[in-house]
């Protein structure tokens, strides 16, 4: 088996009777995680490639003016700096964010394919589920509250 830089080769990688799995992405520094999450970020920032910008999705933005507006804080914003944040925006943004908010902050769209393998389709399985526990936590919580979530 070839292996790359990344670990195995994604060529090589074939499940019996399917496409080559394209294999999951070998982060910089790996190995140096269990020290601490700043070395994880740090090699994030590394792979990730933002150019010192968030992403999100396909579309890269400079969110450095609303660092002390974020609802959930600054520290996670300042953290991620340069990084790929599509995993935990989405997780986070339970009753979403209005479009005209990320308008304001972007920058430009990606030129590299992102790392990660999640998806976050329309009417995939993650954005289901996503809709449904926002109807549950709208009636458990009542619409005061809920604006962070």
């Amino acid at each position: 088996m070839k292996m790359s830089a990344h670990g195995p080769d994604p060529g090589e990688l074939k499940m019996a009777g399917e496409d080559p799995d394209p294999g999951d992405f070998y982060p910089t520094d790996r190995l140096g995680f269990n020290a601490n999450g700043l070395a994880w970020l740090k090699s994030k920032v590394i792979d990730d490639d933002c150019g010192g910008l968030w992403r999100i999705h396909e579309d890269l933005y400079d969110l450095t003016s609303f660092v002390n507006s974020h609802p959930g804080g600054k520290d996670w914003i300042l953290l991620t700096k340069g990084t790929d944040i599509t995993e935990a925006f989405e997780t986070h943004h339970v009753f979403g964010v209005p479009q005209k908010l990320l308008d304001k902050y972007w920058v430009k769209k990606a030129t590299k394919p992102r790392k990660a393998r999640f998806t976050f389709d329309k009417d995939g399985f993650f954005k289901t589920i996503q809709r449904r526990g926002a109807v549950i936590l709208k009636k458990s919580r009542g619409r005061q509250g809920t604006q962070g979530i």
